[in-house]
């Protein structure tokens, strides 16, 4: 993924979007569904919601990095507009996860190029900043986000290099991230898809075609849940 790429999620969670649920969608390159649940740019957990937030980034050749937030109303065609400031300037972010009332960004990479273990979260009918939610285990960019709407997952990334770890937080309820698990293999700027049940984790920035699933309400790691038609990197699905 690239750096100058800011990263997103909506407000709003629906389950099961376009008549598929994530327990038996198939995931083709291009046309991944939007299945529900808190996410990220680039490779991001969908779902229905009334705005759509873009945040953090990097200016051209990653020069500086960006604390902005903006939005759209997804109903309105226009111009994005401001909705605050992140907690510190970010980029390469970790996605972002929702429960359709708050917001929260998973790490991300500073602008002294360490990784961020940090989060934050806005609360997404009201403009404002972000306020500091707590932090993830490890300091972490690239990771993906997928939420049923009560937890947020916090899935692999990269500190010094691409990691496995899955950890889960309480969207309502600020605090720092908890084990879940680990993925089958290791995870950087994977795609999530997800829905009440399940998240799919899909593909890597490191040219992979594998997909897994993780059963969001419990705790354990991924499951094989079958292969793309081929090897992608950064996959992006609306």
């Amino acid at each position: 993924m690239a750096s100058n790429m800011s990263m997103s999620f909506k407000s709003g969670y629906q389950g099961v979007a376009n008549g598929f649920n994530v327990s038996s969608a198939t995931v083709v390159e291009g046309t991944q569904q939007t299945l529900g649940g808190g996410g990220g740019g680039g490779g991001v957990s969908g779902y229905n919601g009334a705005r759509g937030f873009w945040y953090g980034g990097a200016t051209t050749n990653y020069a500086s990095r960006t604390n902005i937030i903006d939005y759209v109303t997804i109903a309105t065609p226009s111009n994005a507009t401001d909705f605050g400031d992140l907690t510190e300037s970010m980029g390469l972010n970790g996605q972002g996860v929702s429960n359709g009332t708050r917001g929260v960004r998973l790490g991300g990479r500073k602008p002294d190029n360490n990784q961020s273990d940090t989060m934050d979260y806005i609360t997404c009918a009201t403009p404002g900043n972000a306020v500091d939610f707590g932090n993830l285990s490890s300091a972490r960019r690239e990771t993906t986000g997928a939420s049923n709407g009560t937890r947020g997952l916090a899935i692999g990334g990269r500190d010094s290099s691409a990691t496995n770890i899955i950890e889960y937080i309480t969207i309502s309820t600020a605090g720092n991230a908890t084990d879940f698990g680990d993925c089958l293999t290791t995870k950087q700027g994977a795609t999530g898809v997800n829905g009440e049940t399940r998240a799919l984790v899909v593909g890597t920035t490191t040219n992979s075609n594998t997909i897994e699933y993780i059963v969001v309400a419990t705790t354990g790691n991924s499951v094989d849940f079958g292969d793309l038609d081929a090897n992608h990197l950064s996959l992006i699905h609306i």
